[in-house]
C-alpha cells in the first residue's frame, strides 16, 4: 500500500544526499530501510494513519536537515520536476491556518500516545 511512497521518500533521500554534505545520519540510505520496517508494524496494527503521517514526517524531516533556513517554497522550486511533483504524494502542500490547527492537534494526540 506504501509501497511508492517509501520509493518516493528513498528517491527524496537520495537526491538530497547528492546534493547536500555534512549531514550523513538523516540522508543514509540506512534510513529507508528503518522507515520501510516503522511503516510495515504500523501497517500490521492497522495504523493506516499513523504510517501515512510518519511518511510526511520524514519527509519533512529531511527537508528541515537540509534546508530549514529556506522556505518549502523555494527548497521544492531547486527539485527536479519530478520529484517535486510526486513529493505531493507524501503531503507536500500549501494549508490554511484551520488545517495547520487540526495538523497541530493530530500531532499532539500522536506524541502523547507514542510517550
Amino acid at each position: 500500500m506504501y509501497r511508492m511512497a517509501l520509493v518516493l521518500l528513498a528517491d527524496y533521500r537520495a537526491h538530497l544526499r547528492s546534493k547536500k554534505e555534512g549531514i550523513e545520519f538523516v540522508l543514509a540510505a540506512e534510513n529507508d530501510w528503518l522507515v520501510k520496517r516503522k511503516v510495515q508494524r504500523l501497517q500490521e496494527r492497522n495504523q493506516l494513519d499513523m504510517a501515512g503521517f510518519l511518511l510526511f514526517s520524514e519527509a519533512i524531516w529531511l527537508y528541515h536537515s537540509v534546508d530549514s533556513d529556506e522556505w518549502l517554497e523555494n527548497h521544492w522550486a531547486d527539485l527536479p520536476a519530478k520529484l517535486s511533483l510526486s513529493l505531493q504524494k507524501l503531503g507536500f502542500f500549501q494549508g490554511d491556518e484551520q488545517l495547520l490547527s487540526d495538523l497541530c492537534h493530530a500531532s499532539a494526540e500522536i506524541i502523547a500516545e507514542i510517550g
